[in-house]
């Protein structure tokens, strides 16, 4: 008897599996499921496998549920490595591209006027002044570097301006077309002809001729002078307009620079 109290549930289970048991042979002897007591114990049947049943579907619905998560997840993982996958082909484009071009840069600074320079440092773009587009800009290198002021900023297209500001990890470049920089220039196999320009406010440069009277036209090569803060033979660009000011009595000029600065991205400092 105690021992009946000590284990009640699995008492209770072993009755009932008793009874089913019962119940399951008398209704196999009276006919099976269409006897009456059959019937009853088809009921009872149905009534002690309903909750299993339902435990059955619970753990059939909870593996489909993980199943679904597992496929969610595993997507997400592989959405995220197709994207970094794409970023890398994306950064080896650009590498090669930089590569190409600093294959360029590093013939050209093997020449005059830029292999009088002792150091060559190669830098990126990293901002542009918008109430002064394309005549300040902020290069990713700096004093770390061994920027300095006064630093001429260039590539291989041709000169690009000067250093104005120098902080540790950047700098500030004063590029040729901004309006108050003055260039002093040549015309390149004419270096008798020379001349002076500035920045017009937009993407071209203005200045005058020394000597009126002097021969150019348009698609003239026009160099620095070495005359000021830029060194002798770098290209500048070509004359695109020319022009007698009769009130100052100037030959004038107008010349488009040989670099697109609105597709810059990489310069070269030399010091």
């Amino acid at each position: 008897m105690n021992w009946l109290k000590k284990h009640k549930k699995a008492s209770i289970i072993s009755f009932v599996i008793a009874v089913l048991v019962t119940m399951i042979l008398v209704s196999a002897l009276l006919g099976g499921s269409s006897s009456f007591v059959g019937n009853i114990v088809k009921g009872f049947v149905n009534i002690i496998e309903k909750p299993f049943v339902s435990v059955e579907k619970n753990i059939l619905n909870g593996q489909e549920e993980k199943t679904k998560k597992e496929l969610e997840t595993e997507n997400k993982e592989l959405k995220e490595e197709n994207d970094k996958l794409r970023e890398e082909n994306i950064n080896l484009r650009l590498t090669k591209t930089q590569y190409e071009e600093f294959n360029a840069i590093a013939s050209l600074f093997d020449t005059k006027p830029y292999k009088d320079y002792n150091n060559h440092v190669i830098a990126n773009i990293k901002e542009v002044d918008n109430s002064a587009l394309y005549k300040v800009f902020t290069i990713d290198k700096g004093k770390s570097s061994n920027i300095a002021k006064g630093d001429l900023v260039a590539t291989k297209d041709g000169i690009i301006g000067f250093v104005s500001k120098v902080n540790d990890n950047d700098a500030k470049v004063t590029s040729i077309l901004n309006i108050n920089q003055s260039i002093s220039f040549v015309v390149s196999k004419k270096e008798n002809v020379a001349g002076v320009l500035n920045g017009d406010g937009s993407r071209t440069l203005e200045g005058y001729l020394l000597d009126d009277k002097a021969n150019v036209v348009a698609g003239d090569i026009i160099v620095t002078s070495g005359r000021g803060i830029f060194p002798k033979g770098i290209v500048i660009g070509r004359i695109d307009k020319v022009n007698y000011d009769a009130d100052s009595r100037l030959k004038r000029v107008r010349v488009k620079p040989k670099i697109d600065f609105t597709s810059l991205s990489t310069v070269v400092v030399c010091r």
